[in-house]
Protein backbone atom coordinates (compact mmCIF):
# COMPACT_ATOMS: atom_id res chain seq x y z
CA UNK A 1 0.00 0.00 0.00
CA UNK A 2 1.18 3.51 -0.72
CA UNK A 3 1.66 5.78 2.25
CA UNK A 4 -0.68 8.55 3.30
CA UNK A 5 0.21 12.18 2.86
CA UNK A 6 -0.74 15.53 4.38
CA UNK A 7 -4.25 16.80 3.63
CA UNK A 8 -3.66 19.81 1.41
CA UNK A 9 -2.50 23.25 2.38
CA UNK A 10 -2.65 24.10 6.06
CA UNK A 11 -2.18 27.83 5.76
CA UNK A 12 -4.07 28.66 2.58
CA UNK A 13 -1.06 30.61 1.40
CA UNK A 14 0.62 28.54 -1.28
CA UNK A 15 4.17 29.70 -0.65
CA UNK A 16 3.95 29.26 3.10
CA UNK A 17 2.35 25.84 2.70
CA UNK A 18 5.06 24.66 0.32
CA UNK A 19 7.74 25.90 2.68
CA UNK A 20 6.07 24.12 5.59
CA UNK A 21 5.87 20.94 3.54
CA UNK A 22 9.58 21.14 2.78
CA UNK A 23 10.36 21.67 6.46
CA UNK A 24 8.37 18.56 7.35
CA UNK A 25 9.99 16.49 4.62
CA UNK A 26 13.48 17.47 5.69
CA UNK A 27 12.79 16.18 9.18
CA UNK A 28 11.44 12.75 8.26
CA UNK A 29 14.86 11.07 8.17
CA UNK A 30 15.64 12.39 11.64
CA UNK A 31 12.24 11.23 12.86
CA UNK A 32 13.01 7.70 11.70
CA UNK A 33 16.23 7.82 13.70
CA UNK A 34 14.43 9.04 16.81
CA UNK A 35 11.91 6.21 16.59
CA UNK A 36 14.59 3.61 15.98
CA UNK A 37 16.66 4.72 18.96
CA UNK A 38 13.52 4.71 21.09
CA UNK A 39 12.72 1.13 20.14
CA UNK A 40 9.50 2.23 18.44
CA UNK A 41 10.53 1.53 14.87
CA UNK A 42 7.95 -1.26 14.74
CA UNK A 43 5.26 1.34 15.31
CA UNK A 44 6.04 2.83 11.92
CA UNK A 45 6.71 -0.37 10.02
CA UNK A 46 5.25 -0.65 6.52
CA UNK A 47 1.46 -0.94 6.76
CA UNK A 48 -0.45 -4.09 5.85
CA UNK A 49 -1.79 -4.76 2.38
CA UNK A 50 -5.31 -3.63 3.23
CA UNK A 51 -5.74 0.02 2.33
CA UNK A 52 -6.47 2.32 5.31
CA UNK A 53 -8.03 5.03 3.07
CA UNK A 54 -10.94 2.72 2.25
CA UNK A 55 -11.61 1.96 5.91
CA UNK A 56 -11.19 5.62 6.84
CA UNK A 57 -13.67 6.66 4.14
CA UNK A 58 -16.20 4.12 5.41
CA UNK A 59 -15.82 5.36 9.00
CA UNK A 60 -16.22 8.97 7.85
CA UNK A 61 -19.42 8.20 5.93
CA UNK A 62 -20.88 6.26 8.85
CA UNK A 63 -20.28 9.10 11.30
CA UNK A 64 -21.51 11.73 8.83
CA UNK A 65 -24.80 9.85 8.48
CA UNK A 66 -25.45 10.22 12.22
CA UNK A 67 -24.61 13.96 12.47
CA UNK A 68 -27.64 16.23 13.04
CA UNK A 69 -27.95 18.17 9.81
CA UNK A 70 -28.83 21.55 11.30
CA UNK A 71 -26.81 21.20 14.52
CA UNK A 72 -23.92 18.84 13.75
CA UNK A 73 -22.18 19.66 17.04
CA UNK A 74 -25.22 18.85 19.18
CA UNK A 75 -25.54 15.69 21.22
CA UNK A 76 -24.79 13.90 24.46
CA UNK A 77 -21.91 15.50 26.37
CA UNK A 78 -19.24 13.73 28.42
CA UNK A 79 -19.76 15.63 31.65
CA UNK A 80 -21.61 14.64 34.83
CA UNK A 81 -25.20 13.81 33.96
CA UNK A 82 -24.43 13.50 30.24
CA UNK A 83 -26.83 16.27 29.29
CA UNK A 84 -27.35 17.06 25.63
CA UNK A 85 -26.02 20.33 24.28
CA UNK A 86 -24.15 22.19 21.56
CA UNK A 87 -20.39 21.71 21.95
CA UNK A 88 -18.25 24.30 20.10
CA UNK A 89 -15.30 21.90 19.70
CA UNK A 90 -17.62 19.45 17.94
CA UNK A 91 -18.79 22.13 15.49
CA UNK A 92 -15.16 23.07 14.87
CA UNK A 93 -14.17 19.47 14.14
CA UNK A 94 -17.07 19.04 11.73
CA UNK A 95 -16.06 22.25 9.97
CA UNK A 96 -12.43 21.15 9.68
CA UNK A 97 -13.48 17.74 8.36
CA UNK A 98 -15.99 19.07 5.84
CA UNK A 99 -13.55 21.63 4.44
CA UNK A 100 -11.61 18.66 3.07
CA UNK A 101 -14.39 17.86 0.61
CA UNK A 102 -15.58 21.30 -0.48
CA UNK A 103 -14.47 20.56 -4.04
CA UNK A 104 -17.45 18.21 -4.26
CA UNK A 105 -15.61 15.16 -5.57
CA UNK A 106 -15.42 13.03 -2.42
CA UNK A 107 -18.76 11.72 -1.14
CA UNK A 108 -20.57 14.22 -3.33
CA UNK A 109 -23.93 12.59 -2.57
CA UNK A 110 -23.66 13.53 1.13
CA UNK A 111 -24.55 17.09 2.21
CA UNK A 112 -21.56 19.20 3.20
CA UNK A 113 -22.01 20.66 6.67
CA UNK A 114 -19.00 23.00 6.64
CA UNK A 115 -20.93 26.24 6.29
CA UNK A 116 -23.60 25.12 8.76
CA UNK A 117 -20.91 24.38 11.37
CA UNK A 118 -18.98 27.56 10.59
CA UNK A 119 -22.10 29.70 10.78
CA UNK A 120 -22.90 28.21 14.18
CA UNK A 121 -19.45 29.11 15.51
CA UNK A 122 -19.82 32.71 14.35
CA UNK A 123 -23.37 33.07 15.67
CA UNK A 124 -22.36 31.63 19.04
CA UNK A 125 -19.09 33.45 19.60
CA UNK A 126 -20.48 35.09 22.75
CA UNK A 127 -23.17 32.71 23.92
CA UNK A 128 -23.25 33.99 27.51
CA UNK A 129 -23.52 37.60 26.29
CA UNK A 130 -20.76 38.85 28.58
CA UNK A 131 -19.14 40.90 25.83
CA UNK A 132 -16.18 38.52 25.55
CA UNK A 133 -15.76 36.52 22.36
CA UNK A 134 -14.81 32.92 23.02
CA UNK A 135 -16.19 29.40 23.19
CA UNK A 136 -16.62 26.87 25.97
CA UNK A 137 -19.09 24.22 27.13
CA UNK A 138 -22.89 24.11 27.38
CA UNK A 139 -22.66 22.85 30.98
CA UNK A 140 -21.34 24.09 34.32
CA UNK A 141 -18.01 22.52 35.25
CA UNK A 142 -15.43 22.53 38.03
CA UNK A 143 -12.54 22.35 35.59
CA UNK A 144 -9.76 21.95 38.15
CA UNK A 145 -11.62 20.14 40.94
CA UNK A 146 -11.02 23.02 43.32
CA UNK A 147 -14.63 23.84 44.15
CA UNK A 148 -14.85 26.76 41.73
CA UNK A 149 -17.63 25.76 39.35
CA UNK A 150 -17.57 27.69 36.11
CA UNK A 151 -21.01 28.51 34.70
CA UNK A 152 -22.13 27.22 31.30
CA UNK A 153 -20.48 28.93 28.32
CA UNK A 154 -17.40 30.01 30.26
CA UNK A 155 -14.70 30.85 27.71
CA UNK A 156 -12.21 27.97 27.80
CA UNK A 157 -8.89 28.47 26.04
CA UNK A 158 -8.79 25.09 24.31
CA UNK A 159 -12.32 25.46 22.91
CA UNK A 160 -11.48 28.99 21.76
CA UNK A 161 -8.21 27.88 20.16
CA UNK A 162 -9.88 25.05 18.23
CA UNK A 163 -12.70 27.34 17.08
CA UNK A 164 -10.11 29.88 15.89
CA UNK A 165 -8.31 27.08 14.02
CA UNK A 166 -11.54 26.04 12.29
CA UNK A 167 -12.57 29.59 11.41
CA UNK A 168 -9.15 30.50 10.02
CA UNK A 169 -9.18 27.31 7.95
CA UNK A 170 -12.65 28.16 6.67
CA UNK A 171 -11.50 31.61 5.58
CA UNK A 172 -8.46 30.14 3.83
CA UNK A 173 -10.15 27.26 2.02
CA UNK A 174 -13.64 28.47 1.10
CA UNK A 175 -13.96 31.45 -1.20
CA UNK A 176 -17.58 31.85 -0.08
CA UNK A 177 -16.68 32.10 3.61
CA UNK A 178 -17.58 35.42 5.30
CA UNK A 179 -13.98 36.61 5.35
CA UNK A 180 -14.43 39.97 7.08
CA UNK A 181 -16.69 38.56 9.77
CA UNK A 182 -14.28 35.71 10.47
CA UNK A 183 -11.37 38.13 10.72
CA UNK A 184 -13.28 40.31 13.21
CA UNK A 185 -14.37 37.38 15.37
CA UNK A 186 -10.91 35.78 15.41
CA UNK A 187 -9.30 39.10 16.39
CA UNK A 188 -11.84 39.58 19.18
CA UNK A 189 -11.27 36.04 20.48
CA UNK A 190 -7.50 36.54 20.57
CA UNK A 191 -7.65 39.99 22.20
CA UNK A 192 -7.94 38.91 25.88
CA UNK A 193 -4.82 36.76 25.57
CA UNK A 194 -2.63 39.63 24.40
CA UNK A 195 -2.55 41.07 27.92
CA UNK A 196 0.40 39.59 29.86
CA UNK A 197 -1.60 40.01 33.07
CA UNK A 198 -3.93 37.24 31.88
CA UNK A 199 -1.13 34.67 31.84
CA UNK A 200 -0.69 31.86 34.35
CA UNK A 201 2.20 32.11 36.84
CA UNK A 202 4.59 30.42 34.39
CA UNK A 203 3.58 32.66 31.49
CA UNK A 204 1.11 30.33 29.74
CA UNK A 205 -2.20 31.46 28.35
CA UNK A 206 -4.74 30.69 31.10
CA UNK A 207 -6.94 27.60 31.12
CA UNK A 208 -10.02 29.81 30.93
CA UNK A 209 -10.84 33.48 31.22
CA UNK A 210 -12.16 32.96 34.76
CA UNK A 211 -9.87 34.26 37.50
CA UNK A 212 -10.26 31.02 39.49
CA UNK A 213 -8.55 29.03 36.73
CA UNK A 214 -5.63 31.40 36.20
CA UNK A 215 -3.30 29.99 38.90
CA UNK A 216 -3.05 26.68 37.04
CA UNK A 217 -0.22 26.25 34.53
CA UNK A 218 -1.82 23.88 32.01
CA UNK A 219 0.17 23.32 28.86
CA UNK A 220 -2.08 21.93 26.15
CA UNK A 221 -4.59 24.79 25.68
CA UNK A 222 -1.81 27.35 25.82
CA UNK A 223 0.24 25.53 23.17
CA UNK A 224 -2.70 25.09 20.81
CA UNK A 225 -3.70 28.74 21.17
CA UNK A 226 -0.11 29.94 20.70
CA UNK A 227 0.04 28.15 17.35
CA UNK A 228 -3.18 29.80 16.23
CA UNK A 229 -2.15 33.27 17.43
CA UNK A 230 1.11 32.93 15.52
CA UNK A 231 -0.88 31.86 12.46
CA UNK A 232 -3.28 34.80 12.81
CA UNK A 233 -0.40 37.26 13.20
CA UNK A 234 0.59 36.73 9.56
CA UNK A 235 -2.69 38.30 8.44
CA UNK A 236 -2.32 41.39 10.66
CA UNK A 237 -1.20 44.50 8.76
CA UNK A 238 -0.53 46.79 11.69
CA UNK A 239 3.06 46.29 12.86
CA UNK A 240 2.38 47.00 16.54
CA UNK A 241 -0.59 44.64 16.67
CA UNK A 242 1.33 41.92 14.87
CA UNK A 243 4.14 42.30 17.42
CA UNK A 244 1.63 41.86 20.27
CA UNK A 245 0.31 38.69 18.66
CA UNK A 246 3.81 37.30 18.26
CA UNK A 247 4.72 38.24 21.83
CA UNK A 248 1.64 36.42 23.19
CA UNK A 249 2.49 33.29 21.19
CA UNK A 250 6.15 33.44 22.25
CA UNK A 251 5.22 33.93 25.90
CA UNK A 252 3.30 30.66 26.02
CA UNK A 253 5.80 28.76 23.91
CA UNK A 254 8.68 29.98 26.05
CA UNK A 255 6.97 28.43 29.08
CA UNK A 256 6.26 25.26 27.08
CA UNK A 257 9.95 24.96 26.20
CA UNK A 258 11.01 25.59 29.77
CA UNK A 259 8.93 22.68 31.05
CA UNK A 260 9.58 20.07 28.36
CA UNK A 261 10.39 16.56 29.49
CA UNK A 262 12.05 13.58 27.86
CA UNK A 263 10.75 10.05 27.81
CA UNK A 264 12.65 7.60 30.04
CA UNK A 265 14.80 6.46 27.12
CA UNK A 266 15.51 10.11 26.25
CA UNK A 267 14.21 9.84 22.71
CA UNK A 268 11.00 11.85 22.68
CA UNK A 269 9.68 15.09 24.13
CA UNK A 270 6.51 15.18 26.19
CA UNK A 271 4.76 17.38 28.73
CA UNK A 272 2.88 16.79 31.93
CA UNK A 273 -0.69 18.00 32.03
CA UNK A 274 0.35 20.98 34.16
CA UNK A 275 3.14 22.35 36.31
CA UNK A 276 1.06 21.41 39.34
CA UNK A 277 0.51 17.76 38.33
CA UNK A 278 3.17 15.10 37.91
CA UNK A 279 1.09 13.31 35.29
CA UNK A 280 1.93 12.99 31.60
CA UNK A 281 -0.62 14.23 29.11
CA UNK A 282 -3.07 11.65 27.87
CA UNK A 283 -3.39 11.11 24.11
CA UNK A 284 -5.70 13.99 23.14
CA UNK A 285 -3.85 16.52 25.27
CA UNK A 286 -0.54 15.28 23.87
CA UNK A 287 -2.17 15.73 20.46
CA UNK A 288 -3.07 19.32 21.29
CA UNK A 289 0.57 19.93 22.18
CA UNK A 290 1.69 18.51 18.84
CA UNK A 291 -0.90 20.51 16.90
CA UNK A 292 0.00 23.76 18.64
CA UNK A 293 3.74 23.33 18.21
CA UNK A 294 3.28 22.33 14.57
CA UNK A 295 1.28 25.47 13.79
CA UNK A 296 3.72 27.66 15.67
CA UNK A 297 6.68 26.23 13.72
CA UNK A 298 4.95 26.32 10.35
CA UNK A 299 3.93 29.95 10.78
CA UNK A 300 7.35 31.20 11.73
CA UNK A 301 7.26 31.49 15.52
CA UNK A 302 10.37 33.19 16.89
CA UNK A 303 11.24 30.21 19.11
CA UNK A 304 10.47 27.60 16.45
CA UNK A 305 14.06 26.45 16.07
CA UNK A 306 14.23 25.59 19.76
CA UNK A 307 11.72 22.76 19.33
CA UNK A 308 13.05 19.33 18.39
CA UNK A 309 10.14 18.64 16.07
CA UNK A 310 10.91 14.96 15.35
CA UNK A 311 11.14 14.31 19.09
CA UNK A 312 7.83 16.12 19.67
CA UNK A 313 6.02 14.24 16.91
CA UNK A 314 7.46 10.82 17.72
CA UNK A 315 5.73 10.90 21.12
CA UNK A 316 2.52 9.90 19.30
CA UNK A 317 3.86 6.34 19.01
CA UNK A 318 4.16 6.07 22.80
CA UNK A 319 0.42 5.43 23.02
CA UNK A 320 0.52 2.10 21.23
CA UNK A 321 -0.59 -0.80 23.40
CA UNK A 322 0.83 -4.28 23.41
CA UNK A 323 -0.28 -6.85 20.84
CA UNK A 324 -2.93 -8.13 23.23
CA UNK A 325 -3.86 -4.58 24.22
CA UNK A 326 -7.21 -3.18 25.24
CA UNK A 327 -8.87 -3.62 21.85
CA UNK A 328 -7.76 -7.23 21.48
CA UNK A 329 -6.76 -6.57 17.89
CA UNK A 330 -3.66 -8.02 16.31
CA UNK A 331 -2.11 -4.59 15.99
CA UNK A 332 -2.57 -3.73 19.66
CA UNK A 333 -4.89 -1.34 21.45
CA UNK A 334 -4.59 2.41 21.77
CA UNK A 335 -3.61 3.59 25.23
CA UNK A 336 -5.06 6.64 26.93
CA UNK A 337 -1.67 7.36 28.53
CA UNK A 338 1.83 6.67 27.19
CA UNK A 339 3.41 3.27 27.74
CA UNK A 340 6.04 4.65 30.10
CA UNK A 341 3.17 5.56 32.46
CA UNK A 342 2.55 1.85 33.04
CA UNK A 343 0.30 2.35 36.06
CA UNK A 344 -2.20 4.23 33.88
CA UNK A 345 -3.23 1.28 31.72
CA UNK A 346 -6.50 2.66 30.35
CA UNK A 347 -7.89 2.44 26.82
CA UNK A 348 -8.17 5.53 24.68
CA UNK A 349 -11.50 7.13 23.87
CA UNK A 350 -12.79 7.75 20.36
CA UNK A 351 -11.92 11.40 21.01
CA UNK A 352 -8.28 10.44 21.50
CA UNK A 353 -8.13 8.22 18.42
CA UNK A 354 -9.74 10.84 16.20
CA UNK A 355 -7.13 13.49 16.98
CA UNK A 356 -4.31 10.97 16.68
CA UNK A 357 -5.58 9.87 13.26
CA UNK A 358 -5.58 13.43 11.99
CA UNK A 359 -2.01 13.99 13.12
CA UNK A 360 -0.81 10.61 11.83
CA UNK A 361 -2.30 11.13 8.37
CA UNK A 362 -1.06 14.69 8.00
CA UNK A 363 2.57 14.02 8.90
CA UNK A 364 4.88 12.03 6.59
CA UNK A 365 6.38 9.28 8.72
CA UNK A 366 3.58 9.10 11.27
CA UNK A 367 1.08 8.20 8.54
CA UNK A 368 2.16 4.61 9.09
CA UNK A 369 0.44 4.65 12.46
CA UNK A 370 -2.91 4.94 10.65
CA UNK A 371 -3.48 1.17 10.16
CA UNK A 372 -2.98 0.61 13.90
CA UNK A 373 -5.35 3.44 14.87
CA UNK A 374 -8.00 2.51 12.32
CA UNK A 375 -7.72 -1.16 13.19
CA UNK A 376 -8.49 -0.43 16.84
CA UNK A 377 -11.84 1.15 15.95
CA UNK A 378 -13.63 -2.16 15.45
CA UNK A 379 -13.71 -2.56 19.23
CA UNK A 380 -15.51 0.79 19.56
CA UNK A 381 -18.44 0.09 17.26
CA UNK A 382 -21.85 0.40 18.87
CA UNK A 383 -23.25 -3.14 19.08
CA UNK A 384 -26.87 -1.97 18.80
CA UNK A 385 -28.59 -3.49 15.73
CA UNK A 386 -28.35 -1.19 12.73
CA UNK A 387 -26.14 1.34 14.50
CA UNK A 388 -23.17 2.87 12.67
CA UNK A 389 -21.97 4.85 15.67
CA UNK A 390 -18.85 4.60 17.82
CA UNK A 391 -18.72 4.24 21.58
CA UNK A 392 -16.69 6.38 23.94
CA UNK A 393 -14.72 3.33 25.10
CA UNK A 394 -14.19 -0.15 23.64
CA UNK A 395 -17.12 -2.52 24.08
CA UNK A 396 -17.11 -4.15 27.48
CA UNK A 397 -15.05 -1.48 29.20
CA UNK A 398 -16.18 -0.95 32.75
CA UNK A 399 -17.01 2.71 32.09
CA UNK A 400 -18.73 2.30 28.77
CA UNK A 401 -22.33 2.40 30.04
CA UNK A 402 -24.05 5.75 29.90
CA UNK A 403 -27.58 6.91 30.60
CA UNK A 404 -30.12 4.18 31.35
CA UNK A 405 -27.37 1.57 31.11
CA UNK A 406 -26.95 2.05 27.37
CA UNK A 407 -23.54 2.28 25.72
CA UNK A 408 -22.31 5.84 25.82
CA UNK A 409 -21.91 7.59 22.45
CA UNK A 410 -20.54 11.14 22.62
CA UNK A 411 -21.25 13.41 19.65
CA UNK A 412 -18.15 15.53 20.31
CA UNK A 413 -15.91 12.45 20.25
CA UNK A 414 -17.44 11.22 17.01
CA UNK A 415 -16.79 14.67 15.52
CA UNK A 416 -13.09 14.28 16.36
CA UNK A 417 -13.14 10.82 14.82
CA UNK A 418 -14.89 12.19 11.75
CA UNK A 419 -12.14 14.75 11.25
CA UNK A 420 -9.39 12.16 11.73
CA UNK A 421 -10.99 9.60 9.41
CA UNK A 422 -11.58 12.30 6.79
CA UNK A 423 -7.93 13.33 6.87
CA UNK A 424 -6.80 9.74 6.37
CA UNK A 425 -9.33 9.04 3.62
CA UNK A 426 -8.41 12.17 1.69
CA UNK A 427 -4.65 11.81 1.98
CA UNK A 428 -3.01 11.32 -1.42
CA UNK A 429 -0.49 8.56 -2.14
CA UNK A 430 3.02 9.62 -1.23
CA UNK A 431 5.44 10.25 -4.07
Amino acid sequence: MSGLQADGERTGQAGCARAASRRRASRHTLLRAVLAVAGLAGCVAPPPATAPPALAAAVASQIHAALPRQRPGHGVTDYPGHAEGDVPKAYAMVLLAELQRLDGHWRADEPNLARTAGRWLLDNADTNRDGIVGWGLPVAWDANDDGSVNPPHTEYTIATAIAIDALQSWAERDEEAPQDEIKRVVAAAIAPYLDPAMASPSGLAPYSLRAADRPYDIFNPAAYLAGQIQRASLAVDDFETRARYAAAADRSMGAVLAHRRRTPDGGRWYWNYSVQQDLPNDLPHAGYMIEGIRSYIEHGGRLADQFDWPAVLAHLADFRGETDGESGSETGGVRAFPRFAARLALPARTYDIGLALHIACSEGEMERLAPWLLGALEAYRDPAPGSTRFLKYPRGHREHDGRAGRPLVINEYEAYLYRGASTCAQAAPAR
